[in-house]
């Protein structure tokens, strides 16, 4: 049988788990999604004491009614991290979370926890702002990616469409260069031949109408394979990445 080894971290967590928050054998299995057995050894091995639900609920008649409100009125007013929302009712860890476990589901406690988190790498906090070109994880030598599978350069001084974007689809401006034009007029689209997306030679490029590049890919998807078409030679494409 596979022996489940556990490094520091989780051992501390568990020991918090049983002997501060005063959870039992069943309810420490359960959180940690391992057998009772196991939890045993590790108690054994790592000489952690047992849980005492009874000590679990006696923890809250230790605090006043009026920190228990506190507590509840930070939880769901503010966003107060939980480090903070401590040092604020001068309560330990497992003392405040013991009143949030009362009167919060898990459920909204880890929301609660996710929203915080993602609030804390906004702006300054950003681990990506300011990263720019090769110190970017989506750079590729001046293309990047735009999440979607398409390819996008910094936008050409020429280049008038995307208005407020600092950076435009690689597609369109070869598309544009081939065309001897500034931007895709209003209505086309530029249409992947081989559909690799990051495949953007302009001998894989065609110029189409929307509606008619619309109808190109429901016909291919009935036909289930690739149609051929000719790049047009005059009158633009749509700003749409779709192709």
């Amino acid at each position: 049988m596979r022996r489940i080894i556990f490094d520091n971290d989780t051992i501390d967590a568990i020991r918090l788990f049983m002997e501060i928050e005063h959870h039992t054998v069943a309810q420490t299995a359960n959180k940690f999604r391992v057998s009772e057995d196991t939890i045993r050894r590790v108690m054994h091995e790592h000489n952690i004491a047992p849980g005492h639900p009874e000590k679990r609920t006696g923890l809250l008649r230790q605090i006043t009614d009026e920190k228990i409100a506190q507590a509840i009125h930070f939880f769901k007013d503010t966003e107060i991290p939980m480090k903070k929302l401590c040092e604020e009712l001068k309560l330990e860890y497992y003392m405040v979370l013991e009143i949030l476990r009362a009167n919060f589901t898990e459920e909204e406690i880890n929301r609660r926890k996710s929203k915080l988190y993602r609030y804390s790498k906004l702006g300054d906090n950003n681990p990506m702002k300011g990263v720019t070109q090769e110190q970017h994880h989506n750079w590729i030598g001046g293309v990047v990616s735009d999440g979607q599978g398409y390819l996008m350069v910094k936008k050409p001084e020429w280049y008038t469409g995307r208005k407020g974007s600092d950076y435009v689809f690689q597609h369109s401006v070869v598309m544009c260069k081939a065309l001897g034009i500034t931007e895709i007029p209003q209505g086309f689209a530029v249409h992947h031949i081989d559909h690799n997306p990051l495949n953007n030679n302009i001998n894989n490029l065609a110029l189409i109408q929307m509606g008619g590049h619309s109808r190109l890919h429901q016909i291919e998807k009935k036909m289930m394979i690739p149609c051929k078409v000719q790049r047009l030679s005059d009158t633009g494409v749509g700003e749409s990445p779709n192709a």
